[in-house]
């Protein structure tokens, strides 16, 4: 994994974890609550529906205890004359309406066993027809036939309202004759229709209350941990100068004091190398300073054959191949803060190209320089941008065959500028592409294996990055994408 991806996953994953938190959260508040309104309708609903069911049966008890058996047996069985059974019909019926009315039911009807009615408080009744209720109710009225009041489950009647009845026998001469319907509205149904709404609504208050308070506990776990993430990442660019903050008691301060102290540990080795590095390069340039002065002194001898000056230069060619080299030390071991400005960049890189005249020259290779297609300019230390154009353009040389061209051109994307050198050679095998920016690491034959190492390293402290992938075409492009700058309103 590249440094970029790492840095791309570890910002992912911080945004991740806090997704996961509060999802987690708020799931775990939307079921509680759905469960909480569920089990609470379910039992008001069950306890309101069992109390009707028991009123009921209450009162189609009290009705068959009203009724004087004397006239039930006529009632059912059609005995009586016509004006002996409209009377009847008549008293029972005007004591049934009393019941109904006293008790606050919707209807109170008598039918025989055989599910036919012949009393009913609702005047659209017909009597000896029979009921429609008692063929859907077949199983409670066999219940009731057999001396045990009982109820329906609530149903829908055709007008769509919910009704519930209650059943009891009717006895005469210690037998059951008949049963007593009594049927009610379901208007409790209501009061749980309220129920829900206030349980929603208490529902939606504890969702807002718990979805604050999520994000607050989310916020209080992933912002010390988004701290870490950066405090990581500023470590692997190599900014080892800000202490991490460990003022948590928890986990998550253990953590941070641990990255703290392998911040220090890297520091310190950074310094040591570094110090290291510079020492060495001190030490080694001063003898090479005085053999470069000996050798051109030597050049300039007018008694040296055409062999023996040849071989003096190839020594000044090596020393100031070795000195290069001395300053890519000095310049990783001493890097120097940027003194970041807004300028157009065109003339940095034909000056980069103009001092690799003579590199290029050597290797037999064309570089080509790229108009963009708008004004780009970008905010960067003109001197340090001056390194990592050296060194990119250096590296393409090295690496494009004989009569190859190197393009460096840049472009406008939004808001930073890119600026980009392409070489022809053969590429970065993928084994070594993840490593191509470690200090030290080289496949040349020459060379220090610090010149992408300083790009890097400049590159991000000039609040940019460093990429590198193969075009179609083949070879190797690195792209420095920097911020890009304000056009000069006195067009400077």
């Amino acid at each position: 994994m590249t440094p970029g991806t790492r840095r791309i996953a570890g910002r992912a994953g911080g945004l991740r974890i806090r997704g996961r938190l509060l999802v987690s959260f708020l799931g775990l508040e939307v079921g509680l609550i759905a469960l909480t309104a569920a089990l609470i309708e379910r039992q008001a609903r069950g306890s309101l529906e069992a109390e009707l069911a028991a009123r009921l049966e209450a009162v189609a008890s009290a009705a068959s205890t009203q009724i004087d058996p004397s006239l039930i047996g006529p009632l059912l069985s059609l005995e009586a004359s016509p004006e002996a059974g409209t009377r009847t019909r008549a008293r029972l019926g005007e004591r049934l309406s009393q019941l109904r009315a006293a008790t606050g039911v919707r209807r109170i009807y008598i039918l025989d066993l055989d599910g036919r009615g012949h009393l009913d408080t609702d005047s659209r009744a017909v009597p000896g027809a029979d009921l429609p209720q008692a063929r859907v109710h077949r199983r409670i009225l066999d219940r009731a036939a057999g001396g045990v009041s009982a109820s329906t489950p609530l149903f829908r009647d055709v007008t769509g309202e919910m009704r519930k009845t209650g059943y009891a026998p009717l006895y005469v001469r210690g037998e059951v004759a008949g049963v007593v319907g009594v049927e009610a509205d379901a208007g409790f149904l209501r009061e749980v229709d309220l129920l829900r709404g206030k349980i929603l609504l208490v529902g939606l208050l504890g969702f807002a209350v718990a979805a604050v308070l999520s994000f607050g506990i989310a916020r209080s776990v992933t912002r010390p941990l988004g701290d870490l993430v950066q405090a990581a990442r500023a470590m692997g660019s190599g900014d080892l100068s800000h202490p991490i903050p460990a003022g948590r008691p928890d986990e998550i301060g253990f953590l941070a004091r641990t990255l703290d102290e392998a911040r220090e540990r890297l520091s310190e080795r950074d310094r040591t190398l570094r110090a290291m590095v510079a020492g060495i390069a001190h030490e080694v340039r001063n003898p090479l300073g005085g053999i470069q002065i000996y050798a051109e002194l030597l050049d300039g001898d007018e008694g040296l054959t055409g062999g023996q000056r040849e071989r003096v230069r190839r020594v000044l060619k090596e020393i100031r191949r070795l000195g290069d080299i001395v300053e890519e030390f000095l310049t990783y071991a001493r890097p120097q803060a940027p003194q970041r400005q807004s300028f157009d960049p065109s003339g940095l890189v034909e000056e980069a190209v103009d001092l690799l005249a003579g590199h290029r020259e050597e290797r037999g290779v064309r570089i080509e320089i790229g108009a963009p297609t708008e004004p780009a300019r970008v905010v960067v230390d003109p001197g340090q941008l001056r390194q990592i154009l050296l060194n990119l353009i250096r590296n393409a040389i090295e690496a494009s065959p004989r009569d190859a061209a190197v393009q460096v051109g840049w472009e406008v994307h939004g808001p930073t500028a890119a600026i980009w050198v392409e070489d022809h050679g053969p590429g970065i095998p993928q084994e070594q592409r993840d490593r191509v920016f470690e200090p030290f690491y080289t496949t040349k034959a020459a060379g220090a294996g610090l010149g992408l190492s300083i790009v890097k390293h400049l590159v991000e402290q000039n609040g940019g990055r460093v990429s590198h992938e193969r075009p179609h075409g083949g070879g190797c492009r690195f792209t420095v994408r920097l911020e890009r700058g304000r056009e000069d309103p006195r067009g400077a």
